[in-house]
């Protein structure tokens, strides 16, 4: 089909407005409203269009609403075309200013990668301190013990376990403080009236016990228990204390203290020339010098704060001028696994000094008391101990404290054997025994650590 030339102006024409239309922004119809005008408009230009090509139709009479529609239809493209972009124009300018939907994901994205480069940065920084951490501990080390031999991350942890104990002795010591000013004031006249029978039961057994060691010595008279004139007594402790230094290599090879260096504590049965006896051991290790530890050791031994029990009443005497030899003779009562005893004992303690060790030795002879009420009047005991301070290879900070006992009991001549009987009396001397070298070795901890919160005890204290 032709056609004329206004009617393909008005072709081309509504084609323009439909073109202009297509490309305007979505905003001027958000609603769908400016496609269904568009829709309409086209239709009725492809109307006219198609009923001026009709032959019945004048073509006069059409050209001019053809031609006023090509002009309307012309003016509105342009008014449409510079309407969108108008709109266009204001449409970009809405962008630029529109806020970023985003924005809180975007700053939490950024956040996070911030965070994970700071944590980066910091473990960076903690290995480089503990990497120098490291390098001046190991200069230190290096700096203080030039000449140590032995391996520091082996060494056990005495400080933890000296720190431990002397912890529970602060807790414990608050604790009967605290009870102590509750009950001073209600205790008072109860104190008094249990030392007034304390006293009277003492006088009753000294009596018993004056009577006994006059038969055995022959008449040493009155309480002063001088030692020297029990010559025989005397002589025989002090050649057994020497028999016992000269076998203590022999002694602690038998139990391995020899060459322990591991702290331990342990109790055995075993059987020599004389029968069967207990053989107590311990070893620890202490953080303070040999001569420290050594002389703290001799102090206490030399005392009377060994004795563990109820001590009636104790004479000791140096009876050396080097005073590295005490003899004593004292009564006390022993308990252990609820019961209680009552022994006089006669023991001579001295001491040997070596280039690297102190070697403490003891020897004792034990009888229960005459008069006495306890299931164990017929027994006794023969006692040898040790009390080893020596040096550690390549510490001088540090000393190895030893701790053995040889205990053997023994029945008293026409005392009848009862076989279940000798059992307890071993369970009940293997109890205070042990009970008696842990807390000698608890004393002595307790006097080191003293000394070294406050030099001034040291000094003024015995030598």
């Amino acid at each position: 089909m032709l056609l004329h030339d206004d009617e393909m102006e008005a072709l081309e024409a509504a084609l323009s407005f439909v073109d202009d239309f297509s490309h305007a922004p979505r905003s001027v119809g958000m609603n769908g409203g400016g496609d269904v005008i568009a829709d309409e408009e086209l239709e009725s230009l492809l109307l006219e269009v198609g009923l001026s090509n009709s032959p019945s139709a004048s073509t006069g009479v059409k050209t001019e609403p053809a031609i006023q529609a090509s002009g309307n239809t012309n003016e509105s493209a342009r008014r449409g075309s510079r309407g969108g972009i108008q709109q266009a124009a204001s449409g970009k300018t809405k962008k630029r200013v529109r806020l970023n939907p985003n924005r809180a994901r975007d700053n939490r994205k950024n956040e996070l990668a911030y965070l994970r480069n700071k944590v980066k940065q910091m473990e960076e920084q903690l290995q480089f301190l503990r990497q120098q951490y490291i390098e001046n501990k190991d200069s230190t080390n290096t700096t203080t013990t030039p000449r140590s031999i032995v391996n520091t991350a082996g060494m056990p942890p005495v400080w933890r376990d000296m720190a431990s104990t002397q912890q529970l002795r602060r807790e414990k010591a608050e604790r009967e403080n605290a009870r102590l000013k509750l009950v001073l004031e209600s205790q008072i006249k109860l104190a008094k009236s249990m030392e007034a029978v304390m006293q009277r039961r003492t006088r009753q057994q000294l009596a018993g016990f004056n009577g006994v060691v006059s038969d055995a010595v022959g008449g040493v008279q009155g309480s002063t228990w001088d030692l020297l004139l029990d010559k025989d007594t005397y002589d025989t402790l002090l050649a057994r204390a020497e028999e016992a230094y000269h076998e203590v290599d022999e002694v602690l090879a038998a139990n391995g203290l020899k060459y322990l260096e591991a702290a331990c504590t342990n109790a055995q049965m075993r059987e020599g020339p004389e029968g069967m006896y207990v053989d107590i051991f311990t070893n620890k290790m202490l953080p303070f010098d040999f001569t420290t530890a050594a002389e703290a050791v001799w102090t206490h031994f030399r005392g009377s704060e060994k004795h563990r029990g109820n001590l009636y009443e104790n004479f000791s005497k140096d009876v050396e001028s080097s005073s590295d030899t005490v003899a004593e003779m004292f009564a006390i009562e022993f308990m252990a696994n609820d019961l209680a005893a009552d022994f006089r004992v006669k023991q001579v303690v001295r001491r040997y000094i070596e280039e690297d060790r102190q070697v403490v030795v003891w020897v004792s002879t034990a009888s229960a008391l005459e008069n006495s009420k306890s299931p164990f009047a017929s027994f006794g005991f023969r006692e040898k101990g040790y009390v080893i301070s020596k040096r550690v290879r390549g510490r001088d900070d540090f000393s190895m404290f030893q701790t053995c006992c040889l205990v053997s009991p023994q029945m008293s001549e026409g005392g009848s054997f009862d076989l279940s009987t000798v059992g307890t009396f071993t369970e009940f001397v293997l109890g205070f025994m042990f009970a008696t070298i842990t807390s000698s070795q608890q004393l002595i901890e307790n006097m080191l650590m003293d000394q070294s919160l406050n030099p001034s005890l040291e000094k003024s204290s015995p030598g």
